[in-house]
């Protein structure tokens, strides 16, 4: 039950975050929004993730996963003998959250996807090499690591994030654990006029989805040194654009609102 209040609270925060959030798109001018709600859902994400490779580690789910998928030469049967195990994995994190979950074992071959029947039993060095399944691989260490938004057809076919860690046992890494996270769940976090872009200047999400991908216009204009974690105005061709910084782990965003 103790470990249960943490998640509790913290999604109670993301909800009601969430719903004052959504008013102030409405009622409020851009400079009073705040990135409460994302650090919210990423401490939630944080907590799931934890939660997740806990059950895998007790119950063994890398190990038996590749033993099974070697016994049967990368067929899908053998899920039968491991059902309980995964079930127990997937009621560890917040239900309806995620769009996949991914398991990769130390040799960069995925033994579990909820979903995705084109990766299952592929390599990230071999066939996966293109897509951020193998950023993952090799960028994961034991602390939370994120992969940005990114487009990869065999995927998603929306846009979608990663959020892994590694899954260490006796000190030794025996692979990784992903959770893949349409962009539409972070959308609903954000007011109608309020859109996300990297460090570099390029959308990354936002409700008009022509701009995802596309740079903002007015990046080199942002003064990020002198704004720190505080909204700051910029005028542009007639609008007002309120901005601030956003940093979470490895990821680095800008929050604009007009």
């Amino acid at each position: 039950m103790k470990k249960l209040i943490p998640l509790l609270i913290t999604l109670l925060l993301l909800s009601c975050t969430s719903r004052s959030l959504d008013q102030r798109g409405k009622t409020s001018p851009p400079s009073k929004i705040k990135p409460d709600s994302l650090i919210n859902f990423f401490r939630v994400c944080e907590i799931d993730i934890h939660n997740a490779i806990r059950v895998i580690i007790e119950r063994d789910i890398i190990k038996n996963l590749t033993h099974l998928q070697r016994m049967n030469y990368g067929g899908r049967k053998y899920y039968l003998l491991e059902r309980e195990a995964i079930s127990a994995m997937i009621k560890a994190v917040t239900r309806g959250l995620y769009e996949d979950f991914i398991l990769i074992n130390r040799h960069g071959t995925v033994v579990y996807s909820m979903v995705n029947d084109t990766i299952f039993a592929k390599r990230v060095k071999g066939p996966l090499a293109d897509t951020p399944l193998y950023d993952c691989f090799v960028n994961t260490g034991e602390n939370m690591y994120i992969k940005d938004i990114f487009e990869s057809a065999i995927l998603s076919e929306n846009p979608i994030m990663f959020i892994s860690s590694s899954v260490v046992k006796d000190e030794s890494r025996h692979g990784i654990f992903i959770l893949q996270i349409d962009i539409r769940k972070i959308e609903n976090l954000m007011g109608d006029n309020t859109s996300i872009i990297d460090s570099s200047g390029i959308y990354r999400i936002s409700k008009k989805r022509e701009r995802i991908f596309n740079p903002f216009p007015y990046f080199d204009r942002l003064r990020l040194n002198e704004s720190g974690y505080k909204a700051s105005p910029l005028r542009a061709e007639g609008k007002i654009y309120s901005y601030y910084p956003f940093t979470f782990k490895n990821l680095s965003w800008i929050i604009i609102s007009e």
